[in-house]
């Protein structure tokens, strides 16, 4: 276990170009290539973490815990229909009080602007159509998608989610 750690760890490989050739190899395959019939889910998921060593870990809303508690969150999509789903692309959440300047500080993102990207990384390795988005169901709204996350100023007691289905064009 030790070397396995060690590898992933300290070995020198470009994590994005292993996403980008693991991608390339699903969509080759019939049983796995996306098509018009399977959605795009943009969701956060986290856990707690002791410490704040650790980048991007603070006290936030780690969804699996289902309270504020220290933790990390990353911002994730999968694509998935009736037979087969798997992860596209993620991004880690960096609170503002783990910035220098706060929520000012030019290297803040939101998790809706998170999503955004991630959106925009989905669509860049063709998954077939346009993306649309409808809000998830949730008891408040922002950014366009359905949150009760602190980042809105809601309540904590949920996570949020969105979901965009591929439609083709013409």
């Amino acid at each position: 276990m030790q070397r396995l750690q060690f590898f992933l760890s300290e070995s020198p490989w470009d994590h994005e170009k292993v996403n980008a050739q693991r991608l390339e190899l699903l969509r080759a395959d019939p049983a796995t290539a996306p098509h018009a019939g399977g959605v795009l889910a943009i969701d956060d998921t986290g856990d707690r973490k002791d410490g704040t060593a650790t980048a991007h870990t603070a006290h936030q809303y780690p969804g699996s815990v289902g309270k504020i508690e220290n933790g990390i969150v990353a911002v994730t999509t999968l694509w998935a229909d009736e037979q087969v789903y798997y992860p596209l692309h993620a991004l880690p959440y960096t609170p503002a009080a783990r910035l220098p300047r706060g929520r000012s500080d030019p290297a803040f993102r939101t998790k809706p602007q998170l999503a955004a990207v991630l959106t925009g990384r989905a669509q860049a390795v063709s998954l077939p159509g346009e993306v649309r988005t409808r809000r998830a169901p949730g008891p408040r709204s922002c950014g366009g998608f359905a949150m009760a996350a602190p980042a809105c100023g809601g309540p904590r007691t949920r996570s949020w989610a969105a979901t965009a289905r591929t439609r083709r064009s013409g």
